[in-house]
């Protein structure tokens, strides 16, 4: 099933309708739906898939050659032998009609066979601008290359036309598969399946959360079982120390301090895990903490992707309950304390409904999460040119909000030093189950409203 990519699929189109030839690199973790992309712009036009099955230039050519057979072209053309001979035939192939190669899993033709590289950047070089060609090579983590990578002579990248990162998909993005639920419901699934495709589409609709949770996640032989454990940090140095790491911060955003004094590492060391896990594999997510100082701000990490976070927060601390098949000891820790993972996943929701929404994706703010010596605000939304401040508050609590809401949300900003006596303060609250009141000091979203608006088309851009 496609899920999401609506965007990307749009702009693919585009790029291959143009002409001429283009070198596009398409990255992600696994399960982000790279190939369903390609799947989807293959069914548009004339095009070949390859993906590397042997080992060695020997086999990969052959498996190459194979997949081109089955797929109607290269019949009366002698069998090739080496590399340089298949992209000769790609070549020929793209000199009267327009042709899109997609080579799948590029990652495991470097990792075995140092030839292909060196190949094909000699024959992609000496193709003409007019060769009309698009090349899309599909490739795992570390999904961001490295300076060395972008700068070497020797790069892929650095003869892209365009390289694309495919992230998690947001909660809007998610909505076709989730409609059948309750705004309430489908927020609880995404805070526990995430915004990786694949991860999401092992959601059963015919079953509650909680059965699904024990069946799809806590089940040894499910996909996701070993997913964060076995897939996601393939290939990582120090383990151990990331698994420690990510594990404390499963719990909510940490700043260095914190996740320092939790973990008994080093803030250097965990700074250089964190970089190399944010920047090479995605699963990081580096925003601003606002401190009581006039122009204070501290770093504060989370992870990107919910059940990631899910993993990190209720699998990791629990592998060996539920290696000795102590299941239900397990739902009972996730049971009591799901609500603060999905109170996280919500207020996740509300900024992107606050920035789409309340004050409109044209408007170029600075977000931070404020956190004094005794409160706490959600989002603060800062307007450097014209001054404005919003404050922003979200509850995923059980009980409607009291008018008293919007005074703690007023004393909390005073405590803000930002542009204090000088700035415009606004407020926004956001509530699972409404309010009690009315409000001209704030605006109240509720959760149903937050679903109506994010079920729309998201506004343009001017």
């Amino acid at each position: 099933m496609f899920l999401g990519r609506l965007q990307e699929l749009d702009h693919l189109k585009k790029l291959h309708m143009k002409g001429g030839k283009k070198l596009l690199t398409i990255s992600g973790t696994v399960g982000s739906g790279k190939t369903e992309l390609v799947n989807q712009l293959m069914s548009t036009c004339r095009s070949i898939y390859l993906i590397p099955n042997g080992y060695g230039e020997k086999g990969i050519v052959g498996s190459f050659w194979s997949q081109i057979v089955a797929s109607g072209m290269g019949k009366s053309v002698r069998t090739p032998e080496t590399y340089a001979d298949i992209l000769q035939f790609i070549k020929d192939e793209s000199v009267m009609q327009g042709l899109l190669l997609v080579i799948d899993s590029f990652q495991d033709i470097v990792n075995q066979s140092r030839r292909f590289v060196p190949d094909f950047n000699f024959w992609w070089d000496s193709l003409p601008p007019s060769q009309n060609l698009t090349v899309i090579l599909l490739m795992e983590s570390p999904v961001i290359p490295g300076p060395a990578e972008l700068k070497s002579s020797n790069s892929i990248f650095k003869r892209a036309t365009e390289s694309m990162v495919l992230g998690d998909l947001s909660y809007a993005e998610t909505l076709p598969l989730l409609s059948g639920l309750t705004p309430e419901e489908a927020i609880s699934v995404y805070s526990v399946f995430g915004g990786r495709p694949h991860s999401l589409m092992q959601f059963n609709p015919k079953f509650n959360l909680e059965r699904n949770i024990e069946e799809n996640i806590l089940n040894r032989s499910s996909y996701l079982y070993n997913f964060a454990k076995f897939t996601l940090l393939s290939g990582v140095n120090n383990r151990a120390k990331i698994l420690e790491i990510l594990q404390h911060m499963g719990y909510g955003p940490k700043t260095l301090e914190e996740l320092s004094a939790e973990t008994g590492i080093a803030k250097r060391e965990i700074q250089s895990e964190l970089r190399l896990l944010e920047s090479r594999y995605a699963i990081i997510h580096k925003g601003s903490l606002l401190t009581d100082k006039p122009a204070g701000t501290r770093a504060i990490f989370s992870i990107s992707d919910n059940f990631t976070r899910f993993w990190f927060s209720f699998m990791k601390p629990n592998m060996g309950l539920l290696e000795l098949g102590r299941i239900h000891e397990v739902k009972n820790a996730i049971r009591i304390d799901l609500e603060r993972h999905t109170a996280k996943t919500f207020t996740e929701i509300c900024l992107q409904h606050f920035h789409d929404y309340v004050v409109g994706r044209e408007r170029q703010l600075l977000y931070y999460t404020w956190k004094g010596e005794t409160s706490k605000i959600d989002i603060v939304a800062l307007d450097k040119e014209t001054l404005d401040a919003y404050f922003v508050d979200t509850y995923w609590t059980k009980s409607p909000l009291l008018k008293d809401s919007v005074e703690a949300l007023s004393e909390k900003s005073r405590e803000v030093p930002w542009m204090r006596g000088k700035r415009k303060d606004h407020f926004v609250i956001y509530s699972k189950m409404g309010f009690r009141f009315e409000s001209t000091e704030a605006q109240l979203v509720n959760i149903n409203t937050l679903q109506r608006d994010l079920s729309m088309p998201r506004p343009a851009k001017p």
